[in-house]
Protein backbone atom coordinates (compact mmCIF):
# COMPACT_ATOMS: atom_id res chain seq x y z
CA UNK A 1 0.00 0.00 0.00
CA UNK A 2 1.37 3.55 -1.11
CA UNK A 3 1.30 6.27 1.50
CA UNK A 4 0.81 8.18 -1.02
CA UNK A 5 -1.46 7.01 -2.62
CA UNK A 6 -3.52 7.32 0.17
CA UNK A 7 -2.99 11.02 1.18
CA UNK A 8 -3.69 11.74 -2.31
CA UNK A 9 -7.22 9.92 -1.77
CA UNK A 10 -7.63 11.71 1.26
CA UNK A 11 -7.12 15.12 -0.43
CA UNK A 12 -9.47 14.56 -3.49
CA UNK A 13 -11.81 13.95 -1.06
CA UNK A 14 -12.57 16.80 0.63
CA UNK A 15 -15.55 18.35 0.41
CA UNK A 16 -17.42 15.57 0.39
CA UNK A 17 -20.96 15.98 2.01
CA UNK A 18 -22.69 13.19 3.68
CA UNK A 19 -24.46 13.18 6.94
CA UNK A 20 -23.80 12.72 10.60
CA UNK A 21 -24.09 9.23 10.70
CA UNK A 22 -24.10 8.10 7.10
CA UNK A 23 -21.70 8.51 3.94
CA UNK A 24 -20.98 6.91 0.86
CA UNK A 25 -17.96 5.78 2.82
CA UNK A 26 -20.05 3.69 5.21
CA UNK A 27 -21.85 2.25 2.58
CA UNK A 28 -18.67 0.89 0.90
CA UNK A 29 -17.64 -0.69 3.67
CA UNK A 30 -20.48 -2.35 4.43
CA UNK A 31 -20.79 -3.99 0.82
CA UNK A 32 -17.09 -5.59 2.15
CA UNK A 33 -18.51 -6.41 5.58
CA UNK A 34 -15.82 -4.98 7.21
CA UNK A 35 -17.12 -4.35 10.42
CA UNK A 36 -18.48 -6.38 13.48
CA UNK A 37 -22.08 -4.87 12.02
CA UNK A 38 -23.33 -2.54 9.34
CA UNK A 39 -22.44 1.11 10.26
CA UNK A 40 -24.10 3.06 7.68
CA UNK A 41 -27.16 5.00 9.16
CA UNK A 42 -25.75 3.85 12.66
CA UNK A 43 -22.55 6.00 13.42
CA UNK A 44 -20.52 8.94 12.59
CA UNK A 45 -17.76 7.70 10.45
CA UNK A 46 -14.02 9.21 11.16
CA UNK A 47 -12.75 6.25 11.26
CA UNK A 48 -14.49 4.89 8.72
CA UNK A 49 -13.10 7.07 6.23
CA UNK A 50 -9.45 6.65 7.21
CA UNK A 51 -10.18 2.55 6.77
CA UNK A 52 -12.16 3.30 3.47
CA UNK A 53 -8.61 5.43 2.25
CA UNK A 54 -6.80 2.04 3.03
CA UNK A 55 -8.90 0.10 1.53
CA UNK A 56 -9.43 1.55 -2.14
CA UNK A 57 -5.84 1.66 -2.16
CA UNK A 58 -5.05 -1.99 -1.42
CA UNK A 59 -7.14 -3.50 -4.38
CA UNK A 60 -10.39 -3.43 -1.59
CA UNK A 61 -8.33 -6.76 0.18
CA UNK A 62 -10.20 -6.61 3.34
CA UNK A 63 -7.82 -8.71 5.30
CA UNK A 64 -5.15 -7.27 4.43
CA UNK A 65 -6.11 -4.19 5.15
CA UNK A 66 -7.28 -5.01 8.44
CA UNK A 67 -3.84 -6.24 9.52
CA UNK A 68 -2.26 -3.40 8.00
CA UNK A 69 -4.26 -0.76 10.42
CA UNK A 70 -3.86 -2.65 13.05
CA UNK A 71 -7.35 -4.03 13.11
CA UNK A 72 -8.67 -7.36 14.72
CA UNK A 73 -10.83 -9.68 12.32
CA UNK A 74 -14.57 -8.98 11.12
CA UNK A 75 -16.36 -10.13 14.69
CA UNK A 76 -14.44 -8.25 16.39
CA UNK A 77 -13.53 -4.93 14.25
CA UNK A 78 -15.51 -1.40 15.46
CA UNK A 79 -15.70 1.88 14.16
CA UNK A 80 -14.95 4.08 17.06
CA UNK A 81 -12.23 6.41 18.11
CA UNK A 82 -10.94 4.96 21.02
CA UNK A 83 -11.29 0.98 19.71
CA UNK A 84 -9.32 2.14 17.06
CA UNK A 85 -6.67 3.83 19.08
CA UNK A 86 -6.42 0.75 21.55
CA UNK A 87 -6.02 -1.46 18.42
CA UNK A 88 -2.92 0.21 17.60
CA UNK A 89 -1.68 0.31 20.87
CA UNK A 90 -2.32 -3.54 21.28
CA UNK A 91 0.16 -3.85 18.80
CA UNK A 92 2.50 -1.38 19.72
CA UNK A 93 2.18 1.17 16.44
CA UNK A 94 0.95 4.19 18.77
CA UNK A 95 2.91 7.32 19.74
CA UNK A 96 1.78 9.57 21.93
CA UNK A 97 1.50 13.10 20.94
CA UNK A 98 4.61 15.67 22.00
CA UNK A 99 4.65 19.16 21.14
CA UNK A 100 8.01 19.19 21.10
CA UNK A 101 9.47 16.26 19.17
CA UNK A 102 6.58 15.59 17.45
CA UNK A 103 6.24 11.77 16.45
CA UNK A 104 3.49 12.35 13.33
CA UNK A 105 4.60 11.03 9.83
CA UNK A 106 2.74 11.45 6.53
CA UNK A 107 0.41 8.68 6.75
CA UNK A 108 -0.86 8.43 10.18
CA UNK A 109 -3.68 8.33 11.41
CA UNK A 110 -4.31 10.88 14.08
CA UNK A 111 -6.46 10.76 17.04
CA UNK A 112 -8.67 13.40 18.90
CA UNK A 113 -9.25 13.71 22.87
CA UNK A 114 -11.47 15.38 25.48
CA UNK A 115 -10.81 17.43 28.01
CA UNK A 116 -11.02 14.22 30.22
CA UNK A 117 -8.54 12.62 28.35
CA UNK A 118 -11.07 10.11 26.25
CA UNK A 119 -10.73 9.90 22.51
CA UNK A 120 -13.55 11.16 20.23
CA UNK A 121 -11.82 11.97 16.81
CA UNK A 122 -10.00 11.26 14.45
CA UNK A 123 -8.30 12.04 10.79
CA UNK A 124 -5.35 11.36 9.00
CA UNK A 125 -2.05 13.62 8.64
CA UNK A 126 -1.08 14.59 4.99
CA UNK A 127 1.50 17.27 5.48
CA UNK A 128 3.40 19.11 8.19
CA UNK A 129 5.77 21.86 8.57
CA UNK A 130 7.30 24.04 11.72
CA UNK A 131 4.60 24.86 12.90
CA UNK A 132 2.06 22.32 12.88
CA UNK A 133 0.42 19.10 10.98
CA UNK A 134 -2.65 19.20 8.22
CA UNK A 135 -5.27 16.75 8.17
CA UNK A 136 -7.81 15.62 6.88
CA UNK A 137 -11.21 14.18 8.96
CA UNK A 138 -14.32 12.18 8.06
CA UNK A 139 -17.82 13.13 10.11
CA UNK A 140 -16.85 17.04 10.86
CA UNK A 141 -19.60 19.58 10.68
CA UNK A 142 -22.19 17.42 10.70
CA UNK A 143 -21.04 14.94 7.76
CA UNK A 144 -18.64 17.06 5.98
CA UNK A 145 -14.38 15.80 4.59
CA UNK A 146 -12.35 18.66 5.69
CA UNK A 147 -8.62 19.54 5.62
CA UNK A 148 -7.40 20.96 8.65
CA UNK A 149 -4.29 22.82 10.56
CA UNK A 150 -3.45 22.20 14.22
CA UNK A 151 -0.83 23.55 16.29
CA UNK A 152 1.96 21.58 17.77
CA UNK A 153 1.17 22.72 21.07
CA UNK A 154 -3.07 22.01 20.43
CA UNK A 155 -4.35 20.03 23.46
CA UNK A 156 -6.58 18.47 21.87
CA UNK A 157 -3.88 15.74 19.84
CA UNK A 158 -3.95 12.67 22.23
CA UNK A 159 -1.48 10.22 19.40
CA UNK A 160 -0.69 8.89 16.26
CA UNK A 161 -1.78 5.37 15.44
CA UNK A 162 0.96 4.12 12.70
CA UNK A 163 -0.75 1.77 10.01
CA UNK A 164 1.91 -0.83 8.59
CA UNK A 165 1.79 0.00 4.87
CA UNK A 166 4.82 -1.93 4.08
CA UNK A 167 3.45 -5.14 5.47
CA UNK A 168 2.95 -6.91 2.52
CA UNK A 169 5.57 -5.33 0.34
CA UNK A 170 7.66 -7.64 -1.86
CA UNK A 171 10.92 -7.55 0.29
CA UNK A 172 12.93 -8.78 -2.76
CA UNK A 173 11.99 -6.10 -4.89
CA UNK A 174 12.99 -3.59 -2.09
CA UNK A 175 16.20 -5.55 -1.64
CA UNK A 176 17.23 -5.17 -5.63
CA UNK A 177 16.22 -1.62 -5.44
CA UNK A 178 18.15 -0.45 -2.13
CA UNK A 179 20.41 2.48 -3.73
CA UNK A 180 17.40 3.99 -5.46
CA UNK A 181 15.24 3.45 -2.04
CA UNK A 182 18.16 5.50 0.08
CA UNK A 183 18.74 8.20 -2.82
CA UNK A 184 15.11 8.71 -3.15
CA UNK A 185 14.53 9.13 0.74
CA UNK A 186 17.63 11.30 0.36
CA UNK A 187 16.08 13.69 -1.66
CA UNK A 188 13.10 14.04 0.15
CA UNK A 189 15.10 14.98 3.10
CA UNK A 190 16.90 17.36 1.46
CA UNK A 191 13.20 18.68 0.55
CA UNK A 192 12.37 19.18 4.37
CA UNK A 193 9.78 15.99 4.57
CA UNK A 194 11.19 14.69 7.44
CA UNK A 195 12.55 17.47 9.09
CA UNK A 196 15.72 17.77 11.09
CA UNK A 197 18.09 16.37 13.31
CA UNK A 198 15.81 13.30 15.95
CA UNK A 199 13.08 13.55 14.46
CA UNK A 200 14.30 13.14 10.81
CA UNK A 201 15.79 9.89 12.24
CA UNK A 202 12.76 9.16 13.79
CA UNK A 203 10.69 8.66 10.62
CA UNK A 204 13.05 7.34 8.30
CA UNK A 205 13.64 4.30 10.86
CA UNK A 206 9.73 4.25 10.83
CA UNK A 207 8.67 3.50 7.36
CA UNK A 208 9.33 -0.02 7.19
CA UNK A 209 12.54 -0.54 5.90
CA UNK A 210 14.77 -1.20 8.53
CA UNK A 211 17.37 1.04 10.71
CA UNK A 212 18.48 3.04 7.40
CA UNK A 213 18.59 6.23 8.75
CA UNK A 214 23.08 6.59 8.64
CA UNK A 215 22.64 5.09 5.20
CA UNK A 216 19.96 8.29 4.07
CA UNK A 217 21.51 10.56 5.85
CA UNK A 218 25.41 9.73 4.52
CA UNK A 219 23.68 9.81 1.29
CA UNK A 220 21.86 13.67 1.96
CA UNK A 221 25.49 14.74 3.00
CA UNK A 222 26.73 12.97 -0.56
CA UNK A 223 23.67 14.87 -3.09
CA UNK A 224 24.52 18.15 -0.95
CA UNK A 225 28.33 18.38 -1.62
CA UNK A 226 28.28 16.79 -5.11
CA UNK A 227 24.91 18.59 -6.55
CA UNK A 228 23.87 15.91 -7.71
CA UNK A 229 20.40 15.45 -7.65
Amino acid sequence: MNIKDVVKTALNEVGYQGERLNSKYSVYMDKYKYYNQPKAGACTWCCIFVDYLCLVNNDNKVDETRAIVCEPNKDNCGAGASWKSNYFKEKNRWYAHKAKGCPAQIGDQIFFKKSNGSIYHCGIVVDWNSSGLYTVEGSTDGGKVSKRFYSYSDSKIAGYGRPDYYKYENKEEVKEDHAALIKRLAKDCIEGKYGNGLTRKQRINALGYGAIYTEVQNCVNLLLRTGNF
